[in-house]
């Protein structure tokens, strides 16, 4: 019962973002244009974000619910990010030309930055210091300096194969 009133609540939530997205313009001729991409894209991450307060939280029982649909909103996600990008490829031929400096370089930087941080808060606070080749040998298995941050490395090797 309660997996079949959190289908509904989604569903609902889902139709009330494209029915808001609609309502500003009319139908487009694609059905993932980039108001629809963007509600759906909106979806995708709440739900995630209830999923990791399932995972860290007992309270509720709504939250218990979400546990195991995060992987599949996180493909969801990463699917209409792709699809986006494709879309703008294929739309324009000077597309590569700026392509690190708009699509990499804000992705890089931060986490450039959290990293710095991290290592040094990782080497105060819990004292492990992480050398470079750790680093480097740790990359595969997606441990980074910066917890949970599986998602930017997968973001910063999928970008290329695009």
């Amino acid at each position: 019962m309660e997996n079949l009133l959190l289908t509904l609540l989604t569903a609902l939530l889902a139709g009330v973002c494209l029915y808001q997205a609609r309502t500003e313009k009319s139908f487009p001729a694609s059905p993932l244009d980039l108001d629809t991409s963007a509600a759906l894209k909106g979806i995708f991450a709440l739900v995630v974000i209830f999923h990791h307060l399932a995972q860290r939280t007992e309270a509720g029982w709504v939250f218990q619910n979400f546990r195991g649909v995060g992987y599949l909103c996180v493909a969801g996600f990463f699917f209409l990010s792709g699809y986006g990008i494709q879309k703008q490829v294929l739309a324009r031929a000077d597309y590569a030309k700026g392509f690190f400096r708009r699509r990499v370089l804000p992705i890089l930087l931060p986490f450039g930055l959290m990293s710095v941080l991290c290592w040094v808060l990782s080497a105060l606070c819990k004292g492990r210091i992480w050398m470079p080749w750790d680093m480097l040998f740790a990359l595969p298995y997606g441990d980074t300096v910066v917890p949970f941050s599986w998602y930017i490395l997968s973001i910063l090797v999928f970008y290329p194969v695009l």
